[in-house]
């Protein structure tokens, strides 16, 4: 909506655009017409008029940041976090919490729909026991500025870092390392990496602290291999954190968007800690994937674990494994298990909190080249886990064909779950029930649990 009264102001980084917010795109930004270009604002709301500063034009898509509300829809609320209006961390912050969740669930519900699976009943979404000081890792690319090595997250649509210095989404634990780390960067000797020049060592840093201990491990994204400098600025961390149990670097030399390279070197102190809960502890190591947020990450385990008892007696099959986080309940509850995990950090980790339960077994493999096998064992249930792309089409294709007489599902794609569900009820499979989970508040990703067993 553009007031007539006003002259239009140009397309141009900088300008200032009212504009009224049509609806809001999968990741929860606003979306709105300029011109031929869709224009995505953060913490936008359907039906509201905004004055929108444009940040970034391209030739089809611009975005911008809310300058003013003019005129504000009924669930918008109040942001917190003096950060907000340009971290793009959160970017539903201004959403009240049963909006949001109605919204994470409506995401599912509609991608099960365009898959054909119009009569799949969606569960109300899995609130987060808190909404703020839930997330258990960090992870902050560095840039030196004039004014010193500075660790914040990319803007929107730019690589021009945000300052994001006492996040409330950050757990207390991984707020007071950031800082013990800020303060030790500022006079280590340790050169920080240029984009443009591909130049310099540090590239990020990353905090995993542990909801169980609060322990903290700092990972040193770097171009190299730890030298003396580097052990130095471990020994800084260490000595301005005494919660800091151990310091690693993760060496990441390519020119490339990804977080981490492949290898990770310990440097002083401890390699893992301990997560999970005070009755199930799990060894977590720096290079381990394990769910940000540990209170809604327990709470899918169970429900895995709920969900796998209601299965017949037999074995079970984990892939995509990780730590163990489902295996461990599964083994806990009787049943031989049998976890396929990618060889790395995490499968090690499996191994040792699998090592009480003689019926476990943890193999290191790629899923797709150890599936044959282990469904020729006969699974009685199949819990799986895949990355964001969901399950590779060799994956689906050798469940839907042996497809045993339960599969449970967790999913970080509404999208590719809702694929992979119509694939497996084609094959005979019958989708009994999908539970979305606030894995993350304030943000728009939706986990999401789904169980399909075998039509009698």
């Amino acid at each position: 909506m553009t007031d007539p009264h006003r002259p239009t102001p140009p397309v141009v980084p900088g300008a200032v655009h009212r504009v009224e917010i049509a609806s809001l795109d999968d990741h929860g930004r606003g979306t709105a017409s300029l011109g031929r270009r869709t224009l995505r604002v953060p913490n936008a709301r359907p039906g509201e008029l905004l004055d929108v500063r444009l940040e970034h034009v391209g030739r089809h898509l611009a975005v911008g940041r809310i300058m003013r509300v003019a005129v504000a829809a009924k669930d918008r609320v109040e942001d917190t976090c003096r950060h907000g209006m340009e971290c793009p961390g959160c970017g539903l912050r201004t959403t009240a919490p049963a909006a949001r969740r109605a919204w994470k669930r409506d995401l599912v519900v509609e991608a099960l729909a365009a898959a054909g699976l119009h009569d799949v009943e969606v569960a109300a979404t899995h609130a987060a026991p808190t909404e703020d000081r839930w997330r258990a890792k960090a992870y902050l690319p560095a840039r030196k500025t004039s004014r010193g090595v500075f660790l914040g997250l990319y803007a929107e649509g730019t690589h021009r870092l945000v300052n994001v210095e006492g996040c409330p989404a950050h757990a207390p634990a991984v707020e007071a390392v950031l800082g013990a780390v800020r303060r030790a960067i500022a006079h280590a000797p340790v050169t920080v990496y240029d984009e443009r020049s591909q130049q310099g060592w540090l590239r990020a840093v990353a905090v995993r602290a542990s909801s169980v201990s609060g322990r903290a491990l700092v990972t040193l994204v770097a171009t190299a291999p730890p030298d003396d400098a580097a052990r130095a600025l471990a020994a800084a961390i260490r000595a301005a954190a005494s919660s800091v149990a151990g310091v690693g670097v993760n060496v990441h030399p390519a020119v490339s968007n990804a977080p981490f390279g492949g290898e990770f070197l310990p440097i002083e102190g401890e390699t893992s800690l301990v997560e999970g809960t005070a009755d199930l502890p799990l060894r977590v190591s720096a290079g381990s994937f394990f769910q940000v947020n540990p209170a809604v990450g327990t709470a899918i385990h169970d429900a895995v674990a709920e969900a796998a008892a209601g299965a017949p007696p037999g074995p079970a099959l984990d892939l995509y494994g990780g730590v163990g986080a489902t295996a461990v309940r599964l083994a806990r509850a009787g049943r031989p298990v049998r976890l396929v995990e990618a060889p790395g950090p995490a499968v090690e980790d499996a191994r040792a909190n699998l090592a009480a339960y003689p019926g476990a077994h943890v193999e290191a493999a790629r899923v797709e080249d150890a599936l044959a096998t282990a469904l020729a064992a006969g699974p009685a249930v199949v819990a799986v886990n895949p990355p964001r792309s969901g399950l590779s089409a060799t994956v689906l294709s050798a469940l839907a064909s042996a497809l045993p007489p339960r599969i449970v599902y967790v999913s970080c794609s509404p999208t590719t779950l809702a694929r992979d569900l119509a694939a497996l009820r084609a094959a005979g499979g019958r989708v009994t029930s999908v539970v979305p989970f606030d894995l993350m508040p304030q943000t728009p990703h939706v986990e999401a649990l789904a169980v399909v067993d075998r039509t009698p």
